[in-house]
Parts: C-alpha cells; sequence; structure tokens
C-alpha cells in the first residue's frame, strides 16, 4: 500500500489527529513495540518520556515529573557543591567535597537553575541546550550552562559540562 492510499484509508475512519494518537500509542511509526520506552543498548536523553518504574532506561537514570508527565531527567548531582562553588561563578576549580579522593579531579559548577552540580569535564563551547553539548561531545549527559563568566576570554560565553555520576565513583 502505498502512501497516499495509506493516509487516505485512515482519514476515512477517524480525524487525522485522532489517529496519529492512536499509531503513536501503539508504537507504529517509531518501530517499537507498544510499552518499549528504550532500545536495547540505548538510553533515552534527558527530555525524552519515561516511565517511573524503568528509571534505568534514563541516560541520567533519573525519571522525574515534569508538568504532569515523566520525563528522564538531567544528569548530575551537588556531591557537596553549594552554590557559591561554582567555577563559573568563582572563578575557581574548586573540588567537590564528597567525592572520594580516586576521583578528586571533580569539580563544582552551577547549573542553569543556579543549582549546584559536580562535575568531571568542562570546556567552552557555545550552546543554548543539553543537546547542543550532547551532540558536540557525544554524551548524552553533557550539560550546557549558558552563560560563565570563565568562560568570558573565549570565543563562546558559554560551557559544556560532563557530570559526575555515580558510575564513574568507585
Amino acid at each position: 500500500m502505498d502512501g497516499d492510499r495509506f493516509d487516505a484509508w485512515t482519514r476515512s475512519f477517524h480525524p487525522r489527529r485522532t489517529v496519529v494518537r492512536a499509531l503513536a500509542a501503539m508504537g507504529v511509526g517509531l518501530g517499537l513495540p507498544r510499552g518499549v520506552a528504550a532500545l536495547p543498548g540505548q538510553c533515552l536523553v534527558p527530555g525524552e518520556a519515561c516511565d517511573p518504574a524503568n528509571r534505568l532506561d534514563c541516560c541520567s537514570q533519573v525519571c522525574a515529573k515534569h508538568k504532569h508527565k515523566h520525563r528522564c531527567a538531567p544528569a548530575g548531582a551537588p556531591y557537596g557543591c553549594a552554590k557559591q562553588d561554582g567555577f563559573c561563578r568563582s572563578g575557581e576549580n574548586r573540588q567537590c567535597p564528597d567525592v572520594p579522593e580516586s576521583r578528586r579531579l571533580a569539580f563544582c559548577a552551577n547549573d542553569n537553575k543556579g543549582e549546584p552540580i559536580c562535575v568531571i569535564t568542562a570546556d567552552c563551547h557555545p550552546c543554548k541546550r543539553d543537546a547542543d553539548c550532547a551532540n558536540a561531545f557525544g554524551s548524552p549527559l553533557a550539560r550546557c550552562i549558558k552563560t560563565c563568566a570563565s568562560c568570558n576570554g573565549a570565543p563562546a560565553k558559554s560551557v559544556c559540562v560532563t557530570p559526575l555520576t555515580a558510575e564513574d565513583l568507585p
């Protein structure tokens, strides 16, 4: 059946919006069986719909409720960092206090909401969204911090960071 005939056939049943919703609910067009959250070996990036019972499907392993829907949350935890410790604010790379000695290269930053996170990499890079950093650095966990005083002399005033995760700890 060609695409035009399929479209005409589906329109004969219900308005377009109803059919599209029904097909999406069944996983048609996505190539996924109904109820499957992520393809094997892949994880859901921040912002994608998730099932709280399967939070490990999220790259960050955090499935949080946002605007009445569950979505994968960005990675990052403070590991003892305080708001004033962020390198973009202080200009210094302060080590994350609650990190074992073996990972003492992790340092404090602040996300775009000003909340402290512990990061293991930072690179001044033009970004507006987390996805810009994920694409540039090949990590679905990469985060964009839109304004960073430490990057003022660099070509970009924003910075891409990779948050420390539980998998990074021994």
